[in-house]
């Protein structure tokens, strides 16, 4: 019989990170921030040897229209309070398997050029640590009050931060 592989990291050894100032999620201290850029929407990633998470808010953020990949799910899941969908696929990449699970929140933010919304998700080589860091997926906190002084912002008013 073969075990499952440990997990990552205890959850009492996570740490909350600040990703983008619009939001924060709980993160293993063993994924390291890598340096990546956007073209239009606000980006990040952090990665280990087991585990690469990425993050992409904007206009155009990943939807996870996968349905033809393998072991494909998507259900309704509630993400600080607001819908969100809880997605699951695996696929081959260079002859591996990659597996991966992603949130999607839409419309956090309506601006003048339409609706942002984030995207979270985690490739993992094997499935077991995919599923673990779902709990970074469900651990998003949206900070409310950015996205309202964005708004403000956006709509020529001053707010008390300005």
């Amino acid at each position: 019989m073969q075990l499952a592989p440990r997990p990552i990291e205890p959850m009492d050894r996570w740490q909350r990170t600040v990703t983008s100032g619009s939001f924060s999620l709980l993160l293993p201290p063993s994924l390291d921030k890598r340096d990546v850029r956007g073209i239009d929407s606000i980006v990040g990633e952090y990665s280990s040897r087991r585990a690469r998470l990425n993050f992409d808010y904007g206009l155009y953020s990943n939807t996870f229209e996968f349905e033809g990949q393998a072991n494909y799910s998507d259900s309704l899941v509630s993400v600080d309070d607001k819908p969100a969908r809880l997605i699951r696929y695996s696929k081959v990449v260079d002859a591996e398997r990659s597996y991966t699970s992603a949130i999607h929140i839409p419309g956090l933010f309506f601006g003048p050029l339409g609706e942002e919304s984030l995207s979270v998700w985690v490739d993992c080589p094997i499935q077991p640590d995919c599923l673990f860091m779902e709990r970074a997926l469900l651990s998003i906190d949206i900070d409310d009050d950015a996205l309202a002084r964005r708004a403000a912002l956006l709509n020529g008013q001053r707010t008390t931060d300005n």
